[in-house]
Parts: C-alpha cells; structure tokens; sequence
C-alpha cells in the first residue's frame, strides 16, 4: 500500500531517514544514528585512526557525505569518500581505498551494499585487512569489525510517545528522529585476524560480541 493511502501525518519506523527528512506529514523514527554519534563512537573505539573511507552513491547518499565531512573532521578525522555509480565500479573504487584509509566506513546505500555487494566488500576488507564499521548486528557477524544500530525496544517506545503527542495534537510532533539509544556489535575474530585491540573504556559500552 503506497504511503499516500494513509492518514496524515503517517508513522513510520525502522527505516533509513534520508527519504523523509523534508517530509511534513510523517512521524517516526528511522534505522540510522546520528553522524555526530557514529563519528564520536569509532573515535573511542579507534583513537589512533585519522582516515576514514566511504564507498557511496553519490545520488543517493551526496547530501550526507557533505554533512558526514564535518561530522567526522570535529572527532579529528578525515573523511575519504569514492564515489560508486554501479556495483561494477566497486573493484576500482577499492582499489583507490586502499592505501587511504586506515577503516571503511559502511553507510546505508543499496547500489553499495546489496546482498552480493556487501559480502564482497567484506571479503575485499579482510584481504586488505581494511577494519569495517557497519550498520546493524547482522553486519558484525558477517565480518564488520564493529557496528553500531539503534535499540529496537526503544525505537519502538520512541514511536508510542510520537503517536501520543500526536493523537494529543501537539504541532511540532510530526517528524522523523534518529534512535536516542545506540547498541554496539564487535566480531572480535576478525578484530583478531585484523590485530585490533579495542581501548578497555569502549569494551564497556559493547553490547554483543561475535
């Protein structure tokens, strides 16, 4: 059912925010953590890194690669983007990752991490020994050295208190957040392949390991 079938404003959940930042008439809370809260966790996680690369459609994903940049240089990195039209472009891309970046950044785009896609540029990382950051559990324990997602209970309940405020008719209800609570995964065998040890202080804020 096309969303415009709905009542207005509509709620929305679990899923990827860039569609719906300028829309007005939805609620909810979608799948993707804050630039400035991803970029604060990898710097705990890896202190020593300065270059971080991303593979992404420009099409889709230009706009956040532009606020990504300044996200990532106030954590005091530089952000390294490639551009990818196609997935045939990924092996090119790779090939200018590699030597410019110390980790790759996976960011939500469906030309860059479609099923096939996404289990190549885990199998090219583990070869290139490139750490990957991911977006979800499933990410970690196919390869991702580290991942961050939202907690699902809390995205729920998040979205329980928009539908309140919003049947209470409160104006400025009708918009799409960001998780406010973040949940880590690590693979510790690919940290270990990698030979990465993560600082103690962020070994506490883990919350699954695989």
């Amino acid at each position: 059912m096309h969303l415009s079938s709905f009542p207005r404003p509509a709620l929305i959940t679990t899923v990827h925010i860039e569609p719906w930042l300028s829309r007005r008439d939805v609620s909810g809370v979608s799948l993707d953590i804050a630039l400035t809260t991803q970029f604060r966790i990898i710097r705990q996680a890896f202190p020593e890194a300065r270059r971080i690369g991303v593979l992404y459609n420009p099409d889709r994903n230009g706009k956040v690669i532009e606020e990504a940049r300044s996200a990532a240089a106030a954590r005091g990195f530089n952000l390294r983007a490639f551009p990818v039209d196609t997935i045939k472009e990924l092996p090119f891309a790779f090939e200018k990752l590699q030597g410019n970046a110390d980790l790759l950044w996976a960011l939500y785009d469906p030309t860059v991490y479609g099923p096939e896609s996404a289990r190549y540029i885990l199998m090219q990382s583990l070869q290139r020994k490139i750490p990957v950051v991911g977006f979800s559990s499933h990410f970690a324990k196919a390869g991702a050295v580290l991942s961050m997602y939202g907690d699902y209970e809390d995205i729920g309940r998040q979205v329980a208190q928009q539908a309140l405020a919003l049947r209470n008719g409160q104006g400025d209800a009708a918009r799409v957040d960001r998780p406010r609570t973040v949940k880590i995964a690590v693979n510790d065998k690919v940290g270990k392949y990698l030979g990465i040890t993560f600082p103690h202080s962020f070994r506490k804020m883990v919350n699954q390991s695989f």
